[in-house]
C-alpha cells in the first residue's frame, strides 16, 4: 500500500480509480474523517471500510441504480489488501462495461440467481413472450383436460341412459 511507503503497483492505480470512481458515483469522499489532518485520511483508509456509493446518495432513485453491481465494483477496487482488489486496470474497466451492458460482473458473487437474474433483466421480451406461451400452453392444457373429464361424465350418462331404455 502506498500510504504505508510499499512499492506502487497495479493494485495502487485500481484502488485510485476506485476512489475517482465512488466520487464520481456518490458526489462525495469514500471516507468520513474526524477531523481534517493527513493523519486522519491515513487512519481512515487503514481501518475504516468505505460505505458502498449507495449508501451516500439521498435519492431513492439513484441509490436503486447504484446498489448492487456498482456497489460491489467500487468496494471491490477499494479493498484494503491489494491482494483483494482487481488485478489490472483492465479487469477492473472490464467488470464496468459487463455492468452496463447488463451482464453478470466478476466481482459479484457467482451464484445460479444471480445469473439468472442477469439474464431475465438482459431478455426481458423474449423471457415475457417464452412465459406467455407457456400460460397459453399450461392454459389450454388445462382446458382440454377439464372439457375430456366433461365428455366422459357425460358418456357415461348416455351409456346409463341407453342401458335404461333397452332394459
Amino acid at each position: 500500500m502506498q500510504i504505508v511507503g510499499q512499492a506502487l503497483t497495479v493494485a495502487s492505480d485500481v484502488y485510485g480509480l476506485g476512489v475517482v470512481l465512488y466520487e464520481l458515483l456518490a458526489l462525495a469522499r469514500p471516507y468520513r474523517l474526524k477531523r481534517d489532518s493527513r493523519g486522519a485520511l491515513e487512519d481512515a483508509i487503514l481501518t475504516a471500510e468505505p460505505r458502498p456509493p449507495s449508501a451516500m446518495v439521498e435519492a431513492r432513485a439513484l441509490r436503486r441504480q447504484l446498489a448492487g453491481d456498482l456497489d460491489t465494483i467500487v468496494l471491490k477496487a477499494l479493498k484494503k489488501s491489494p491482494a483483494d482488489r482487481y488485478a489490472t486496470v483492465n479487469a477492473f474497466a472490464e467488470d464496468i462495461e459487463r455492468h452496463l451492458a447488463g451482464l453478470p460482473v466478476l466481482a459479484q458473487a457467482d451464484t445460479a440467481w444471480y445469473r439468472a437474474r442477469k439474464f431475465l433483466l438482459r431478455n426481458r421480451l423474449a423471457v415475457g413472450a417464452v412465459a406467455g406461451v407457456l400460460a397459453s400452453l399450461l392454459g389450454g392444457t388445462m382446458l382440454a383436460l377439464w372439457q375430456a373429464s366433461a365428455a366422459r361424465l357425460e358418456a357415461r350418462k348416455a351409456q346409463a341412459v341407453q342401458a335404461f331404455l333397452t332394459d
